[in-house]
């Protein structure tokens, strides 16, 4: 994965893309935070790529049944959606303060050094 990757795939992001975190129920009974980040795209080659690239997420298909439609959507979560959204946050324009704020509360995960 290069610095060229990263950056496409923030811009790509920036348009198309979202950051949350959600408290989930553990079997314990405690809440936690987990991190979702996900992108959205008619077209389903650019999504499998990034899954390619990073080596985690997988990638879904909703077909809305009004049209011929379908759109496809990139999805990472707990850990995995960290280490997405620590590798692509340099790299973000405009929503770099919210995936920001939501790397200060969550930690941050990193990937290595890139190759």
């Amino acid at each position: 994965m290069t610095e060229n990757d990263l950056a496409y795939i923030a811009g790509f992001f920036d348009g198309e893309g979202s950051a949350t975190i959600r408290m989930v129920k553990a079997g314990n009974g405690k809440r936690y935070p987990r991190v979702e980040a996900r992108l959205s795209q008619n077209d389903r080659a650019v999504l499998d790529w990034v899954v390619d690239l990073f080596g985690f997420g997988k990638v879904y298909a909703k077909v809305d049944p009004r049209t011929p439609n379908v759109n496809h959507s990139y999805q990472a979560f707990h850990k995995s959606g960290r280490l997405f959204l620590t590798a692509i946050e340099p790299y973000l324009k405009v929503k770099k303060v919210h995936v920001g704020q939501i790397l200060d509360e969550v930690g941050r995960e990193t990937l290595g050094p890139l190759e």
